[in-house]
């Protein structure tokens, strides 16, 4: 079990500072009453001193120990205590204040039951000695004995009671304490594993987003060039100077990707200016007409939102040129009052299973996560239409 004194004395120094208070007070007492002859003015005086040794000798060590487990140490301190307070009562009245420590070391370096017992008999012992000691007519009358006996031990239980309220709640406050710092650790770990969880998901989309989709395009694009070297070697030329540079845009997105950089078409450039960028760079690669249009007043966006909106925009094109066959894409952002709505249409043969694939649930996932919706039309199998709508500010 823990100590009693860890609990409650070692992590209380004022209880240093009461010890002190309360030996000069009841040497002022004694020191001060005019009662008293000189030597036993010095007398008193030497027994306090003598506390003050046994204090700092013993009793330190002795309320720091467990106390369920009384030592030798701890009985000889209090038994040195108590008598050398009715020792210094016995010669002076004015002593009787060091009780006030007495009681409370008692209280914190014994069992519960011990403490009680300890108590009760070191208060009944001072009320006989102040009665036997200072009855007379000067002092305490004979039938006032019992009275002084029990005011005694009453107030031995009532400062027990009141030490062990005061340990139990510091003992309370050390297992909150505890259970607080249990469980803040935990929800450190849940959020370092929550953070990790997202970071990978949000890896794995810009991956998809950027690096794979380029890829493909690469390996569309080999695919056709290898006919084009034989029927059309200018041709080829043109294919391999697109292919070189989609490959270096591929080189800079995996640097951005790495160095935790926005996409590297909104670096020092607007969303609008990107979405103009990714519509010229698409429409040479595929070599089919890619308009891009502009409406409404463009501004300024949280760079987050410009990021899920651009993501969306690669993804919807990279979707056109995995699956639409098309001859013409048209790419449109448009500016409201409230919202910004991305809108990509091609003339193609439409997405088999709209609105199913990998890439479109990434777009659907990060549109979510800024508050915005995402639709994909393809009706009649002809052309396919996607609509990303996002707020300006979060909600």
């Amino acid at each position: 079990m823990a100590a009693k004194g860890a609990d409650a004395w070692r992590t209380l120094s004022l209880w240093h500072l009461v010890f002190v208070v309360v030996m000069v007070t009841s040497a002022g007492a004694v020191a001060f009453d005019g009662r008293t002859t000189g030597a036993q003015t010095l007398a008193a005086l030497i027994v306090l001193a003598s506390m003050c040794v046994l204090y700092v000798s013993l009793g330190i060590r002795a309320l720091s120990t467990a106390y369920d487990q009384v030592s030798s140490l701890v009985v000889g301190y209090l038994v040195g205590m108590v008598a050398l307070a009715l020792i210094l009562t016995g010669i002076n009245l004015g002593g009787a204040l060091v009780f006030l420590v007495v009681f409370s070391h008692l209280w914190m370096a014994l069992p519960l039951r011990t403490a009680i017992v300890a108590n009760v008999v070191a208060a009944a012992a001072l009320g006989v000695v102040i009665a036997v000691r200072y009855r007379g007519p000067d002092h305490v009358s004979s039938g006032l004995l019992p009275a002084i006996a029990a005011a005694m031990v009453l107030l031995g239980i009532l400062g027990g009671i009141w030490i062990s309220r005061i340990i139990d709640q510091s003992r309370r406050r050390a297992e909150l304490l505890a259970e607080l710092r249990a469980t803040r650790a935990q929800l450190a770990m849940v959020s370092h594993e929550a953070g990790v969880r997202a970071e990978r998901e949000r890896l794995a989309r810009d991956i998809h987003d950027t690096l794979a989709q380029g890829f493909t395009g690469i390996l569309l694009s080999l695919r056709t060039m290898k006919q084009e070297i034989a029927d059309d070697p200018e041709a080829a030329e043109q294919r391999r100077a697109t292919l070189e540079t989609l490959a270096r845009a591929n080189l800079e997105e995996a640097r951005a990707l790495i160095a935790f950089l926005t996409p590297t078409l909104l670096d020092g450039a607007s969303l609008a200016d990107a979405v103009r960028q990714l519509s010229d760079q698409f429409s040479r690669e595929l070599r089919i007409e890619v308009t891009a249009r502009i409406t409404g007043t463009p501004r300024v966006l949280a760079a987050d939102r410009e990021v899920v909106l651009l993501r969306a925009a690669q993804e919807g094109l990279a979707n056109i040129r995995k699956h639409a066959e098309a001859d013409r894409v048209e790419v449109e952002l448009t500016y409201l009052d409230d919202e910004i709505i991305l809108a990509i249409q091609d003339d193609g043969r439409g997405l088999a299973g709209a609105g199913h694939g990998f890439g479109l649930t990434n777009i659907r996932n990060r549109v979510a996560e800024i508050g915005g919706t995402v639709s994909v039309q393809s009706p009649g199998g002809k052309g396919t239409r996607l609509v990303v709508n996002a707020p300006l500010v979060a909600a």
